[in-house]
């Protein structure tokens, strides 16, 4: 068990209802425990399912502070017999990573906070299929496939430097990776970064990438994406541009809390 005291609670990560519930507590005559849980599910911030450490089975919880993540740390006010509030969250990086162990048509990353003050996507990438030896990266934001992606980037391909830009597509081009053709064990890698992840709803979204591989005379790519859409994100898809991951690919995210 590692029930926790009040004193022992930075105030920082109280919310300002907890301090309230907390502060009229005797007055009340409300008996409380401050615990730690683990999120099991928690898209209905009125019906959270956690579970308290040192405990096997999750209950449900409220939270005040709105939906969590799966796997997210957090602080719960217990009050018997059954009130469970949710009132902060432990700090600390956000971090995701799926690496493939077969080939796989796509890779989704559900449930991302959408709290968190930037969001950092890492891949390493290689398609099983396809007639050349580079194929495209491509990304969706919350599994939408309809025509609300622009891009722009700049292309060195051996010695030559080209530029493209396309609107209106219905998925996001992040850079090249070695395609079904490319010398085996050759994988190609690249970065994505939204500046901006926790303010998507007043704004229409953006992010910037690289990538580069040593493919069809060596590709290194630098762009930004645009996203036509003023929602909360909470996933993200990659699927190559022809048939599947290959065993081995791998995509790591990085976010920093607000």
């Amino acid at each position: 068990m590692s029930d926790l005291s009040p004193e022992q609670l930075a105030p920082e990560l109280i919310g300002t209802g907890a301090k309230a519930l907390v502060g009229n507590a005797k007055r009340l005559g409300l008996q409380w425990t401050l615990r730690l849980a683990t999120v099991v599910e928690g898209s209905n911030a009125s019906a959270v399912s956690a579970t308290y450490d040192g405990d096997t089975v999750p209950i449900s919880m409220t939270s005040m502070i709105g939906t969590m993540s799966v796997g997210q740390r957090v602080y719960v006010i217990q009050v018997p017999p059954s009130g469970n509030f949710i009132v902060g969250m432990t700090p600390g990086m956000y971090r995701a990573r799926q690496t493939l162990a077969g080939t796989q048509a796509t890779i989704v990353f559900s449930d991302i906070p959408s709290g968190l003050r930037s969001l950092i996507v890492r891949w390493t990438a290689r398609s099983d299929t396809g007639g050349s030896d580079a194929a495209e990266t491509r990304m969706q934001v919350n599994s939408l496939g309809t025509a609300i992606y622009g891009f722009e980037y700049i292309q060195a391909q051996g010695a030559a430097l080209t530029g493209t830009v396309t609107g209106g597509a219905t998925s996001m081009f992040v850079g090249h990776h070695a395609g079904g053709l490319a010398a085996s064990g050759l994988y190609a890698t690249g970065e994505i970064c939204f500046a901006d992840w926790d303010i998507a709803t007043t704004r229409l979204g953006s992010c910037n990438w690289e990538a580069g591989a040593f493919v069809a005379g060596g590709l290194k790519q630098n762009g930004t994406g645009f996203i036509n859409l003023s929602a909360i994100r909470t996933s993200l898809t990659f699927f190559p541009s022809v048939g599947s991951w290959a065993s081995g690919t791998d995509f790591q995210l990085e976010g920093v809390p607000s």
